[in-house]
């Protein structure tokens, strides 16, 4: 043994091996074998090295052996030598070209170390000769990894072909499905894999994960996502991803504790996810668990304000290989994740230069993820760079929300009042269109409602990849494009408008910031929402309207508010639980007290609680502390947050008795029912939008502060633009707080503030209510776009800042 141990240390001694000479070619052999019987020794006591480095010997002096070389090459793999492995694969190649084993091996270490162009002709030679399915499979998942999603399920396709019983493949196609948004075919492929493998922990979680991220609001999808990851999990109980991906299931039904529990077991198995962090911490906001929350938020402003963390920015083009004998791995082979995504980002107290540094990192990667999978020119000739033969502007909309969904209802009152002399609508759905007999009589009846607003041109793009869709907006030659959900809810829109179907793309609506995406021109805002001094911080140009940009719908939604005078309903009668959606909903106590006692104040805020921040939570209890008669009213949106609020009162001093939560409303009443609220409390950094208008259009005074961001500033721009105007637009936190002690401390000032509020005029009436001169804006804004495009065909690329007419001047906080 010490003469072997011997023998190695001197064959590797100053480097590489040098060959040997032999006195007969039979003592050449006799050598080869005896290194070869040492080589086997050492692997089977796990001497990866030393064998590695014996059977380098081997190849030396037989180099003339292919198989000698291909043992080389597999012992360099399993010691992690992958450069020398491919040398000695490279050379039996050379020596035996149809040698299929090293052929296979020397592509995919090709792949491994990076050369993912040479790995993909590679294996497009061998499965031209050996077509089997591994060989389909392997050349599938090279194509996959540069993005090339349509050669990639046409591999996969082979590979199901030959061997109907591959389970890897399904799950292969179904991967390379979703990248490219055909979402329904991706989840028939995943189903194949799980009738194949039901027990592969992989093929479950491929199949709960999509149906978390592409069916986050069907309640239904969402219980089945939970069945199945919960499976992949017991299967697999180190699966972190399952368990990740289990919370954001149960986080979509707002189970946020129990989500919490899976997120945070993910973390402990794989402490290296940052997303998984991220995920965290938004899902502990929805619990009002604040523990992290300014560490939180300091941290993710440090890291982003000068452009991309250097943890987030590690690339590599490497496709990562399983050795000879080694298990599957169910850690997620995957580039690093950027985080926050940029809508999560809107809820933190962050810079504006960290807000436009994410946007822009997560738009520069759909940028090259588009680059790599479609190609320059995919559209061919762009459809709208002319008007049609009607002379009418042709304006496209694009949304995942176009049906039952809140942007979808205001955008069928939007389209409707939109001026058809100027203006042609085209709509263009990421959703399936709802089926009579499947959903339900709500859903159908919004989507005819759709479909009319859109004047018949109802475009169903869903189940096709982002090319194919936006290939078909293409086709109706859209003038001006728009995009109505940014990074909300709908996967791959953004990579639609990278691909520019139309010659002007603006942002609005949906997503209350800028995209970060420079195919997107311009952002539909006004100048309080969007200072001009802040247009810096924004990759769109402002498209700014009269008044405010955020179009509600209230005055088509809820006609009878302000028909005939406004009458708010006994607040008794909202008590007892007359207007709630759910029929057996208790009544609410407290509310059935103050309505019995009268006097005193109630105040309320009716956002989701991840907007809730402890700076502002502060504010309100040292409110309460200070005015003994005032109550503060929140709707319950899940149990252990209310709980988490209840237990913040009390540790700031304030008994429970002085909180209120209450179930949702009825839809055609919920309006009304909340304007029985004395005063709105706004919070930051992410202000209430849609909340904001249900609280001002009955005139709910409504107290804000803005900060620096768009969406900080939504409800400032709504109050603006109603008959409150600026008289409860605070400076800052401190103003904030002195305006609502004011207000709190003399019930009948407040009353005379909404009585002046109303008596201003009809507040369906204001700029902040009127569809109709909301719609004059709007089109006019439209107009000066396509003029200035028509008049100087400048390069889409080019952005142009347009101020609709009748722009108010900048609001005085003086």
């Amino acid at each position: 043994m010490c003469a072997a141990l011997a023998l190695v240390c001197l064959l590797t001694q100053g480097g590489a091996a040098k060959p040997r000479k032999f006195s007969s070619e039979q003592a050449r052999r006799d050598e080869a074998m005896r290194l070869f019987d040492l080589a086997q020794a050492y692997g089977q006591k796990g001497m990866l090295k030393e064998s590695a480095d014996t059977l380098e010997e081997v190849a030396l002096i037989a180099e003339d052996n292919p198989d000698a070389q291909n043992h080389a090459g597999m012992a360099h793999l399993q010691a992690g030598n992958l450069a020398d492995a491919k040398k000695r694969w490279r050379k039996c190649v050379e020596l035996e070209p149809n040698h299929a084993t090293a052929r296979f091996n020397l592509a995919t270490v090709t792949a491994e170390l990076g050369d993912l162009h040479e790995a993909t002709a590679m294996m497009e030679g061998i499965v031209r000769d050996v077509p089997e399915a591994d060989n389909f499979k392997t050349l599938a998942i090279l194509l996959f990894k540069q993005d090339l999603h349509e050669a990639s399920i046409r591999n996969f396709e082979r590979c199901v072909q030959a061997r109907p019983d591959h389970a890897d493949c399904y799950c292969g196609m179904g991967n390379s499905l979703i990248k490219i948004g055909r979402d329904s075919e991706a989840l028939a492929a995943y189903d194949e894999a799980v009738k194949v493998n039901p027990n592969e922990p992989g093929y479950l979680n491929n199949v709960g994960n999509l149906l978390v991220r592409h069916h986050r609001f069907n309640t239904t999808a969402q219980k089945y996502a939970i069945e199945v990851l919960s499976r992949a999990i017991a299967l697999d109980g180190t699966y972190a991803d399952g368990y990740f991906n289990l919370g954001e299931a149960l986080s979509a039904v707002s189970l946020h504790s129990d989500a919490v529990d899976k997120i945070r077991a993910a973390m402990a198995l794989d402490p290296s996810r940052i997303d998984y962090r991220c995920t965290l911490n938004l899902d502990l906001r929805k619990l009002c668990d604040w523990a992290e929350f300014d560490q939180y938020s300091r941290d993710l402003d440090a890291m982003w304000r000068n452009g991309v963390p250097p943890e987030m920015a590690r690339t590599s083009k490497a496709v990562s290989t399983r050795k000879p004998g080694e298990a599957k791995s169910r850690v997620r082979d995957k580039e690093p994740s950027l985080c926050p995504n940029p809508l999560d980002a809107l809820s933190y107290p962050l810079s504006l230069p960290s807000i436009l540094n994410i946007a822009s990192a997560h738009g520069e990667v759909s940028r090259r993820f588009v680059a790599q999978s479609a190609g320059a020119g995919a559209l061919g000739a762009l459809g709208g760079a002319q008007l049609g033969p009607t002379g009418r502007i042709r304006v496209g909309y694009v949304s995942i929300e176009l049906r039952d969904r809140p942007v979808g209802k205001d955008m069928v009152h939007a389209l409707s009042t939109l001026p058809r002399e100027r203006v042609e609508i085209k709509c263009f759905s990421l959703n399936p269109s709802p089926r009579e007999g499947v959903q339900g009589g709500d859903t159908l009846m919004w989507h005819r409602k759709m479909v009319d607003a859109c004047d018949g041109n109802f475009f169903d793009v869903s189940g096709v990849s982002y090319s194919a869709a936006a290939a078909r907006i293409n086709e109706e030659r859209p003038n001006i494009l728009i995009n109505l959900d940014g990074w909300t809810s709908a996967p791959l829109i953004n990579e639609i408008f990278i691909l520019q179907a139309s010659p002007i793309q603006l942002n609005f609506k949906g997503f209350a910031g800028t995209l970060g995406i420079p195919e997107v021109h311009g952002l539909v805002s006004d100048r309080v929402v969007t200072p001009p001094e802040y247009q810096t911080f924004y990759t769109e140009r402002f498209v700014m309207m009269p008044g405010s940009y955020h179009y509600n719908g209230h005055d088509h939604l809820y006609p009878q508010v302000h028909t005939g005078g406004m009458k708010l309903p006994p607040l008794r009668e909202v008590a007892g639980g007359k207007f709630s959606m759910h029929q057996a909903a208790r009544p609410t106590e407290l509310l059935s007290e103050r309505a019995g006692a009268g006097g005193g104040v109630l105040a309320c805020n009716f956002n989701q609680f991840y907007k809730f921040v402890p700076e502002y939570w502060g504010v309100w209890m040292a409110l309460l502390r200070d005015h003994p008669s005032t109550l503060l009213w929140f709707l319950s949106w899940n149990v252990a947050g209310r709980d988490s609020l209840l237990r913040h009162g009390e540790s700031n001093r304030v008994p429970r008795d002085r909180f209120e939560f209450t179930t949702f409303f009825h839809e055609d009443s919920h309006v009304l029912a909340k304007g029985v609220c004395d005063l709105f409390l706004d919070a930051n950094p992410y202000s209430s939008h849609g909340t904001a208008a249900d609280a001002l259009y009955t005139g709910v005074p409504l107290l804000t502060a803005p900060a620096e961001t768009m969406a900080s500033r939504v409800a400032t721009s709504l109050t603006h633009s109603s008959n409150q105007g600026s008289t409860l637009t605070a400076r800052n936190i401190d103003d904030y707080k002195a305006l609502a002690s004011t207000l709190l401390s003399s019930p009948k000032r407040l009353r005379a503030l909404r009585r002046s509020t109303l008596d201003a005029g009809p507040m369906d009436q204001t700029r902040a209510f009127n569809s109709r001169v909301w719609s004059e804006g709007f089109t006019t804004a439209l107009s000066m776009l396509w003029d200035a495009f028509s008049a100087s065909q400048l390069a889409s690329s080019e952005h142009m800042h347009v101020v609709s007419s009748g722009a108010p001047p900048p609001p005085s906080y003086t």
